[in-house]
């Protein structure tokens, strides 16, 4: 029994920190498992906001081409007709000088009076022509401004741009890498948590054996104390029994005497 005492306490003991051992690794990897979630989730998001950065860069990049192109078609234009304008009234002025009459300048009076270029935007051109010139200039100048805004927004819209993608890509890489060690560990806890079960079962069956085995050796070798009615019941039956047999005794006692007591009468 002391050997059964001692299997009982081993087999208590183990199965204790089995249970503990358990309890440890199965919060653990709940844990766990509730990391990795938080990180796909965390990782789902990146992939939303990148998705939606990916697609305002996109819009913004087509409105931007389309813009320059027409910002482009519209300086192109007014350049053409800026030139064919100072081409015009340069040829006019051209020819209204070689038309000034030779007799009155003689040819060196007429080299040192010769006329400097025109400013054919300001002086020659003149009137409604002069006005068109400055419109001209004018829408120039807002085409080239224009375009210029252009270029800078979408050079800051690219660089924003590339500055969140590669935050993302960074924070991407650092859960992408969590999620990987972190599904790692869980598999390994996962391991661990099912040989743990396994142990506990069969400590549990080795501990349910024991101490069957040890009910039964009890029964075998240890009287069981008799309860309070048990002893009375079986006092009474005792009692009654000798009051019984005191009750024969005395019976026969008396019938003995019987006989004796007629011979004294016969001889009296």
């Amino acid at each position: 029994m002391a050997d059964t005492d001692t299997k009982k306490s081993d087999l208590a003991d183990a199965l204790s920190t089995v249970k503990a051992q358990l309890d440890r690794k199965s919060a653990k990897s709940a844990d766990v498992n509730d990391d990795i979630a938080e990180a796909q989730q965390e990782l789902a998001k990146i992939a939303k906001e990148q998705k939606e950065l990916d697609k305002i860069r996109d819009d913004e990049h087509s409105a931007f081409v389309e813009a320059k192109a027409d910002l482009e078609k519209g300086l192109e234009g007014v350049h053409k007709a800026l030139e064919l304008l100072r081409d015009f009234y340069a040829e006019k002025d051209e020819g209204e000088a070689s038309q000034a009459p030779a007799e009155e300048s003689p040819v060196f009076f007429q080299r040192e009076r010769q006329p400097t270029p025109p400013d054919v935007s300001h002086n020659k051109a003149g009137g409604a022509a002069g006005g068109i010139m400055e419109i001209l200039e004018m829408a120039e100048s807002d085409f080239a401004s224009g375009l210029s805004k252009a270029q800078t927004e979408e050079s800051d819209s690219q660089a924003e741009y590339d500055a969140a993608t590669k935050e993302n890509e960074v924070e991407q890489a650092a859960l992408e890498t969590e999620v990987k060690f972190k599904t790692k560990e869980f598999k390994a806890l996962e391991k661990t948590i099912s040989q743990l079960s396994s142990d506990r079962d069969s400590l549990t069956t080795e501990q349910a054996a024991v101490l069957e085995f040890d009910a039964k050796l009890r029964d075998r070798c240890v009287a069981e104390p008799e309860s309070y009615a048990e002893i009375k019941r079986r006092r009474d039956a005792e009692l009654t029994g000798l009051r019984e047999a005191l009750q024969i005794l005395k019976t026969e006692a008396a019938f003995m005497q019987q006989p004796r007591l007629r011979g004294h009468a016969m001889k009296a």
